[in-house]
């Protein structure tokens, strides 16, 4: 109560002060710590799933570049056989020319029907390996986006408790706070209403000490 406190008293108030606001300014790094932590930890977790969804690209792209290779392979063998076939068929029109024997004549026939069929399982190999690519592909997709999609609803559970338990920890912290803010109100304006009190009883003893002094004799100046 005002007029009932000392220089020392007001010292204590003044410390209780600055311990107060050490242990609200530790409440809010606490804050602070913990709410970068939890960033730290959404972002590793983001970050775990954007690779995860990187390496399946790499992947397929690795697959999509084998399918090619083994498609382009063919696409060559069946140009190739496709220009001896060429080849054959005047080598076997000039033989025709220069009356050549029929066994000569079926020789070339028979070298053109293998060719001709190889050109054509040739081909349909090719036709075979480009359904296969685009099946497989689309399959591992479908297979990828479903395990993709269960990785982000992992992510969004992990989200999810660790923002929760970060609000479990930081409400403590948080009441601690507010708790410690009405304190330091309360304190301040006892420090306030202490320090007008002392101005106050400055005023009065003096005015007191200077009548006491006129009472003895002694030229005062008010």
């Amino acid at each position: 109560m005002p007029g009932q406190l000392c220089p020392a008293r007001l010292t204590e108030l003044t410390k209780s002060q600055i311990d107060l606001q050490c242990e609200l300014d530790f409440h809010n790094g606490q804050q602070s710590q913990a709410h970068a932590n939890l960033e730290k930890y959404v972002h590793e977790v983001e970050v775990n799933l954007h690779l995860q969804l990187k390496e399946h690209q790499a992947q397929q792209s690795m697959a999509c570049e084998a399918y090619r290779e083994k498609e382009q392979s063919l696409t060559i063998q069946r140009i190739t056989c496709t220009s001896y076939l060429g080849t054959l068929e005047v080598s076997l029109q000039q033989q025709r020319a220069i009356h050549a024997s029929p066994e000569v004549i079926t020789g070339f026939q028979d070298k053109i029907q293998k060719e001709q069929d190889r050109k054509i399982r040739l081909k349909e190999q090719e036709q075979s390996l480009i359904v296969s690519r685009v099946g497989a592909l689309e399959a591992e997709d479908v297979a990828w986006k479903k395990l993709y999609e269960q990785a982000a609803q992992l992510t969004r559970v992990l989200v999810r408790d660790a923002t929760s338990r970060y609000e479990r920890e930081i409400t403590p912290m948080r009441r601690r706070a507010l708790e410690i803010q009405r304190e330091l109100e309360i304190l301040k304006s006892r420090i306030n209403d202490d320090y007008l009190w002392f101005e106050e009883s400055d005023v009065n003893n003096r005015a007191q000490h200077l009548a006491r002094r006129e009472e003895q004799g002694f030229r005062v100046e008010k």
